[in-house]
């Protein structure tokens, strides 16, 4: 399929600049210019999205960075690199870093502190802020205590130390940019620099939200291809982040590496694509270290053994095998050290595996754009084309000159006919709103059927998880009085909490997410149903005995129709928020206990393990608290679902529906009926008009030519 050539709108927009100055005053031109800019939003927005997913240091990055031919995501990132990096096409390199909220960074550093606290036996301060010298004094004491950096191996602790330790040292640089809603910093090409420092250094790079590359060079128009985290990341939220993706993805590039092969944290990442339908949409890569094979034989072996561990996956298939560290640093991109270019010339002088990864190359970048080939994304640059030919049209005929032949002649034409057409829009507004409410009971209902009925039904395998948790073995050796003056309740509510996460992340986000991804194909096809009458009409209506016009055309799409509007589908992982007053429930369970072994001993009832005891009610308090929350939780995710996601998005459709009708209608009556008397050229711009006019025409001339080569 081949690309269609994108409108020339920073030429059209020149031109419709000029105009301004050559009509009169009273001629507004603002609408011209809000549509040819909206039309330039919709293309920019109109993406198709490929993830390069697999596990930490398998290769995403620099693989990306082959693609690019040159150095600009960061290599070798680990777990903390919870940003994530999508890179699109742009006329100059450009970089846009979205800082996390202020918020959500303060919620990162309690948790990480939490777990260290456990630890040292510190206590925490109730409400903790990094903005508070005093705060950031006393979790720099808990990131250096002796028994911290002792156990520093424990597992769930390296990581969350790490985290800890970035957070306070790139305080001072991100500071400016912690905001309530976050912040986005953005890097030119000559402050590029800039963004690299943010990206590739750990204390930096804790605070990004993702990060936007705009480069010349990706390989094709509309592809934007996402650097994900790596998938065997000990934190659930990240996980999730990575589902979220890859829910609005048509495709994925899943590197593995030859050096490891397909590990436990790649399984849950291959059920997350098998859930989410998008296995048959896989380009599996194995990236080569050429460093470990020295012979045809010893990779072919490798390919071999993965294509066996992807059995229960895909169909037998056959992975591409690349060195993407080798087609990288052959770019001679000026960034490569002594080393590195010393160990390409080695390579290329002693790897037998050269030849093929050369072809194996050639192989990954056709099959990535024919991933990015999608009829219906041509489909919608063909509709914005014709939306900017009619546009270019309408502006030509605003400075036609005096006694020049209209093209807008039309035969048969009449005054009922003229306002048939006019009254379309008002028409299409009515169809809207006698079904809106059926459409917003229908959303209603089966956004609750996922939560409450088969074959998800959520909300009852959330509860039966949470009424199944038990506390850790080791917690039956816990003095009641170190849960009541100590962290611990904090810490046995963060274990409930991260297993919770865990659970709803590995087992019922993929599901949700692709049952959400049909609503909305639901929707898409609903308002198309309703919409095509509506536009058939309007052929109907100005039809004429010549051939032009919208007879069978394409005018009949509808690019409103044509995607879901873009926007994020957030998981239901990353809205658990549930919380409790730990310190204070721990109180009151323990003088319940101690007064409840009082009265039994006055009852002379025979009484077990006071330890035990308090523990089992503390664990049963948890659960409770835990489903309290739950419920607001599924609640407070239905409500945003329902009305910010579904229906927002349902009334952006709308609205975009509505206004491709009013366009067309406006080309349909300014076809019948002539150019409007009412446009006058300012006296002495005659010769200007009349230049413009042909620049007009001359775009319409080349964009159609274009069109006919392709």
């Amino acid at each position: 399929m081949p690309d269609t050539q994108t409108p020339p709108f920073d030429e059209t927009r020149r031109l419709l600049d000029e105009l301004v100055q050559v009509l009169e005053p009273s001629t507004s031109l603002k609408p011209w210019q809000v549509e040819l800019g909206a039309m330039e939003q919709r293309l920019s927005e109109a993406v198709v999205r490929i993830a390069v997913a697999g596990t930490v240091k398998s290769g995403k990055s620099t693989l990306v960075n082959a693609l690019l031919h040159e150095d600009m995501l960061r290599r070798g990132a680990g777990v903390l690199t919870a940003a994530l990096t999508r890179v699109r096409r742009g006329k100059r390199a450009e970089a846009k870093l979205r800082i996390k909220p202020r918020t959500q960074v303060h919620a990162e550093v309690r948790q990480a502190a939490e777990w260290l606290a456990q630890i040292s036996g510190q206590s925490l301060l109730g409400d903790l802020a990094l903005s508070r010298a005093r705060d950031r004094k006393a979790l720099q004491v808990l990131v250096d205590h002796p028994e911290v950096l002792r156990r520093v191996g424990a597992s769930g602790l390296r990581e969350n130390l790490r985290r800890l330790q970035a957070f306070l040292e790139g305080y001072e640089s991100a500071k400016p940019h912690l905001k309530k809603d976050g912040a986005t910093v953005t890097f030119k090409s000559s402050e590029l620099s800039g963004h690299r420092e943010w990206v590739t250094q750990d204390h930096l790079a804790v605070y990004l939200e993702d990060v936007l590359l705009q480069v010349p060079s990706l390989p094709h128009p509309q592809l934007e291809l996402a650097d994900c985290q790596g998938s065997d990341s000990p934190n659930p939220l990240h996980f999730a982040r990575i589902q979220e993706y890859l829910a609005g993805c048509a495709g994925v590039v899943y590197v593995i590496s030859s050096r490891t092969g397909i590990r436990e944290s790649d399984l849950r990442l291959l059920e997350t694509l098998r859930r989410l339908e998008l296995l048959s949409r896989t380009l599996f890569v194995v990236n080569l270290d050429l460093s470990e094979h020295d012979s045809l034989e010893d990779r072919d072996r490798v390919l071999a053994q993965i294509r066996e561990q992807l059995l229960p996956w895909v169909a037998p298939s056959e992975p591409l095998a690349v060195s993407a560290l080798l087609e990288l640093l052959s770019r001679e991109s000026g960034t490569d050290t002594e080393a590195e270019r010393l160990r390409v010339d080695l390579w290329r002088k002693t790897s037998p595996l050269i030849p093929d990864h050369e072809a194996q190359w050639s192989v990954l970048q056709v099959r990535i754009r024919q991933m990015a080939e999608q009829q219906e994304l041509a489909d919608l640059q063909a509709i914005e084309t014709e939306r900017w030919t009619r546009l270019v049209q309408g502006l030509g005929g605003l400075v036609q000159s005096e006694g020049e032949p209209s093209e807008a002649v039309t035969v048969d034409f009449s005054k009922e006919r003229e306002l048939a057409i006019q009254q379309l829009p008002n028409a299409l507004d009515a169809a809207f709103a006698g079904v809106l409410t059926l459409w917003q009971e229908g959303i209603r209902r089966q956004v609750r059927q996922l939560f409450d009925e088969p074959p998800l039904a959520l909300s009852g395998c959330l509860e039966d998880f949470v009424q199944d948790y038990r506390l850790p073995t080791e917690s039956r050796r816990v003095d009641p009085k170190d849960v009541v003056l100590g962290p611990q309740m904090a810490l046995w509510y963060q274990d409930l909490r991260q297993r919770l996460l865990r659970f709803v992340t590995e087992e019922l986000n993929a599901d949700l997410l692709r049952e959400v991804r049909k609503l909305e194909v639901r929707l898409l096809e609903d308002t198309r149903k309703l919409s095509m009458p509506f536009l058939v009409m309007l052929r109907e209506l100005q039809s004429r005995r010549d051939e032009d016009g919208f007879a069978e055309g394409p005018s009949l799409r509808l690019a409103a129709l044509t995607r879901f509007p873009d926007q994020p589908l957030v998981s239901f992982t990353t809205t658990l928020d549930f919380r409790a007053s730990e310190r204070l429930q721990g109180v009151f369970l323990w003088g319940k206990t101690l007064m409840s072994r009082q009265l039994r001993q006055w009852q002379g009832i025979a009484e077990g393990d006071s330890v035990d005891f308090f523990t089992e009610a503390v664990a049963e308090q948890l659960r409770r608290n835990a489903l309290t929350s739950l419920r607001f939780d599924i609640q407070n995710y239905q409500e945003n679902l329902i009305h910010l996601h579904l229906l927002g998005g349902l009334q952006r459709i709308q609205e975009g529906v509505r206004g491709e009708v009013s366009g067309l209608v406006d080309a349909a009556l300014r076809k019948l009926g002539g150019s409007s008397s009412s446009v006058r050229i300012r006296t002495g711009e005659e010769v200007r008009a009349a230049q413009i006019h042909a620049a007009l025409q001359a775009l319409l001339d080349a964009q159609a030519q274009t069109a006919n080569t392709s």
